[in-house]
């Protein structure tokens, strides 16, 4: 199924691309989240002039976020969560989290979408986030500590 990306999204391709992916997952996953449409003549064509104008906003903001990722060595994010004694945390820390938490403690405005992290936080102490842009990447330091 041919489609446009309405946002940049991971693993799949940029704004304004024009990509073939799976029908089930354009149906369950792209078109729900508004990350997609679906790729008709009449809306290639609308799509042109804005990827043409988004090219170079998309363009000025991959390099910005390359810029970050050369910064992130040097970057500690520190979040207190509640947790049990044996160092279990109640709730999960998930992407949209630790972004929020990265983008505040730091200024760097970098979306969940490109922090690479298999499964949420669920205890105290230091953990090693990887942000990938494109094929590049970085990583930083996050350390969790219980709330008192």
């Amino acid at each position: 199924m041919k489609i446009i990306l309405l946002k940049d999204v991971p693993k799949v391709g940029h704004k304004y691309e024009v990509k073939e992916v799976a029908e089930g997952f354009a149906n369950h996953f792209l078109f729900p989240k508004k990350l997609a449409v679906l790729a008709t003549a009449k809306v290639i064509a609308s799509f042109e002039k804005e990827r043409a104008e988004g090219k170079q906003v998309s363009d000025a903001r991959i390099a910005e976020l390359e810029s970050y990722l050369k910064k992130l060595g040097d970057v500690s994010v520190v979040m207190r969560a509640k947790a049990n004694k044996s160092g279990h945390l109640f709730a999960s820390l998930h992407k949209k989290d630790i972004a929020g938490a990265l983008t505040e403690q730091t200024g760097m405005p970098i979306d969940e979408a490109f922090l690479m992290l298999d499964e949420p936080i669920k205890a105290i102490g230091e953990h090693e986030i990887i942000v990938k842009v494109n094929d590049k990447s970085g990583a930083f330091k996050l350390i969790v500590e219980a709330e008192k």
